[in-house]
Formats: structure tokens, C-alpha cells, sequence
């Protein structure tokens, strides 16, 4: 009789009669490094600036190797090179952060230095609040109605008012935020989680409150949900 268990997503060990101190183990080849490495292959061609980019084989050949068996992190480190930045690429090579999470700190201090406006990081921060806490996927309309309610507004008339249409949440949000089938959500699990974790985790010490400042008290962020649905 053989008994097969699964250790770990490489690792099964075969152990013949019910207990038998005799076992076999062997690997099995479930590595994703291979389809990390033709992501990364086919992603730098469908982007335009690193498709041209003289570091364009540098890239294809370090991405895989820095994201630690992650497709996630492989995508965002990709979307964070395709951005314009004063960075040079070759610092961000060879300096890749911890984690997801502190890759998502280095995305959202670009958007928050790309656009310094006030209304901008104000409707960023309401985007990720919806989002977060939502009990149901929002629509593009939605969203764009929330941020258009001032938040001391008793009275709202959206005739009145220009509302964001989906390529502006997409410009705001950057590769936090996609939306699908018109309804607006974040790129993956993990971002929502970086959102509402605490300020004290946080990696650029140097940075913290432009990053603090998006980071989410669920409560606080239902209480605005809530007083803006009954204006």
C-alpha cells in the first residue's frame, strides 16, 4: 500500500506499507521560475519603453532572479521600471526591495511625487477607501460619484460637476488599481492588505508620512463610506 502526502508546492514523500520507516523523497518539478522568466519575456515586449530600453536584456535576465518565486512581485517591478521616474533603472535593479509591501510603498511615493496636488492625493486615498472596505465590487460610476462629494456636502448635484471617467483612476491608482468588466478593484489581495496595515511596519522610515497617508483605519474608512451614501 502506498501512502503519498504533499509537503510543500515541490516536495512529495511515497512511503510504502501504512507506517513504514522507509520513505522516498524526490522532487518534482513544479518550479515557477521558468514562467515567471517567459512573464517577464513577454511583458517587456508588450511594454513600448522597455521594449526600446537599451537595458531591455538586463532587465529580462534580473527581474526573474529578484522576485523570488513571485509572479506579483515580477509585475509590479516591471510596472515600476515602465514608469517615467528621475530614478536611474539601474539603481532600481540593483536595490529591489524586501517585500510586496515595501514595493507598493515605492509605488505610491512615485504617484504621490508625480502629482503633488492636494485634491489628487485626496482622491486617491478615497478611491483605496471605497475600494477597500466595499462589500461588493463598485462600478466606475460609483467611484467617480464618490469623489465628487466634498466631504462636508449636504447637498450634491452631479450635473454640476466634471466626474472621472475610468482612465483618471487608473492614472490616480497606478498598479494598485484595475478594473474589470466596469467594475473597479484592486490588482491583488495583497494590496488591500498593504493599505490597511500599521504605519510602524513600514519600511522607508525616511518617507513615512507620504506613505502614511494612505494607509487605511477600516473603521474610519467605513464612517466615510457611510456619511457620504447618506448625503
Amino acid at each position: 500500500m502506498l501512502f503519498v502526502s504533499a509537503i510543500d508546492s515541490t516536495t512529495v514523500i511515497v512511503e510504502t506499507d501504512k507506517f513504514a520507516s522507509h520513505c522516498e523523497i524526490f522532487q518534482c518539478g513544479m518550479s515557477v521560475d521558468a514562467d515567471i522568466e517567459r512573464f517577464v519575456v513577454q511583458r517587456v515586449h508588450e511594454l513600448e519603453r522597455l521594449r526600446h530600453s537599451k537595458l531591455k536584456v538586463r532587465i529580462i535576465n534580473e527581474v526573474p532572479k529578484k522576485s523570488a518565486g513571485m509572479f506579483r512581485y515580477a509585475a509590479l517591478l516591471l510596472d515600476e521600471l515602465d514608469s517615467p521616474s528621475t530614478s536611474d533603472i539601474t539603481d532600481l535593479l540593483n536595490s529591489p526591495p524586501v517585500d510586496l509591501n515595501e514595493m507598493y510603498e515605492r509605488i505610491l511615493l512615485r504617484l504621490d511625487s508625480a502629482d503633488t496636488k492636494p485634491r489628487t492625493r485626496h482622491m486617491r486615498r478615497k478611491i483605496f477607501s471605497w475600494v477597500a472596505v466595499a462589500k461588493l465590487p463598485l462600478t466606475v460610476a460609483e467611484i467617480a460619484y464618490a469623489c465628487a462629494i466634498q466631504d462636508d456636502e449636504t447637498l450634491f448635484d452631479p450635473t454640476k460637476r466634471i466626474l472621472a471617467v475610468e482612465r483618471d483612476l487608473l492614472d490616480i491608482c497606478g498598479p494598485l488599481l484595475e478594473i474589470l468588466d466596469g467594475k473597479v478593484q484592486f490588482t491583488h489581495q495583497s494590496a488591500k492588505e498593504f493599505l490597511l496595515q500599521r504605519r510602524a511596519d513600514l519600511y522607508l522610515k525616511e518617507k513615512r508620512d507620504r506613505v502614511d497617508y494612505y494607509l487605511l483605519q477600516e473603521r474610519e474608512a467605513h464612517a466615510s463610506v457611510g456619511i457620504t451614501c447618506s448625503e
